[in-house]
């Protein structure tokens, strides 16, 4: 979060145009984690696309009421996890149109 709000060492930092967050992180939820990043102004226009080994239809559910603008279940192979990490990268900074 310090690094998203541009406070501390990340003063002056760049936004990110798309995040990608895990719904299992070590320390609290994703979940949790998305619905703040959802609750500042300057932050919820961000696109959050939720990546996760979940396939879970709560995670899913809870995340997409939090605002999450997107489930994706990471792939098992490296290859596959590269493909899709390339084309959420093209959809959501070539395709999809956003300010």
């Amino acid at each position: 979060m310090e690094f998203l709000l541009q406070q501390g060492q990340y003063v002056g930092v760049g936004r990110p145009r798309v995040i990608l967050l895990d719904v299992n992180l070590p320390k609290r939820s994703g979940i949790e984690l998305l619905e703040e990043i959802k609750e500042h102004p300057e932050l919820r226009r961000i696109p959050v696309i939720m990546l996760t080994t979940s396939k879970s239809e709560e995670d899913i559910l809870r995340s997409l009421d939090a605002h999450a603008n997107s489930f994706v279940t990471k792939p098992v192979t490296l290859v596959e996890f590269h493909k899709i990490v390339m084309d959420i990268e093209r959809y959501w900074t070539q395709v999809n149109l956003q300010r």
